[in-house]
This record gives C-alpha cells, structure tokens and sequence, in this order.
C-alpha cells in the first residue's frame, strides 16, 4: 500500500478558488482509477489557507499513475500559481476503523 499526507498551503485568499477547481473534477477522476482506494480532501478550520488531503493507492504504482492522469495535469496547472508550497508525507498504515488492513 502506498498511503499519502498532502498539505497544500494556498496563497493568501485562494483556498477556495482552488477547492473549487478540485472539487468535483478530481474528485470524480479518482473514482475511475481502480488503485485508489482512498482520496480525501479537507480544509484546515484553523488555517484558511491550508488543504490536506489523505490518500491510499494500492501501491506506489496507483500514485504515479494518478499523477499521470490529464485531469490531474490539467488541475494542476491551474490552480499551481495559486499554491505557496505543498508538503508530502508518506505514511505506513498499521490499522484503524475503515482500514483494508
């Protein structure tokens, strides 16, 4: 499995300009990409610029191939000149409620 933490730190004002160009057309891509299994996207209630975003792919396979993806180019390239920096976690699943595991 290959489980993703993503923080988005928006420009000043931009979140929701951004959420709105995720929202839906990414959302609705994931659905037809057989490896993701987990694609979650948040605002931070105490930083109003800030987007998280928990992912999980049933490998680093299913990532890159997201990645790859025209909608996520193409969202990508939108919204990018609205985004100050991302960060990237990965993270190793050991278990919880909801968990494939």
């Amino acid at each position: 499995m290959h489980v993703l933490n993503i923080k988005f730190a928006c420009k000043a004002g931009k979140r929701d300009q951004v959420v709105s160009i995720l929202d839906p057309d990414m959302l609705i891509q994931v659905e037809k990409e057989p490896a993701t299994l987990l694609y979650l996207m948040h605002v931070e209630d105490s930083d109003p610029n800030a987007i998280w975003f928990w992912m999980m792919y049933t490998g680093q396979d299913g990532f890159v191939e997201h990645t790859k993806s025209d909608v996520d180019k193409r969202v990508g390239e939108t919204f990018g000149p609205m985004i100050e920096s991302v960060e990237f976690h990965q993270l190793t699943l050991v278990g919880g409620k909801g968990s494939p595991l």
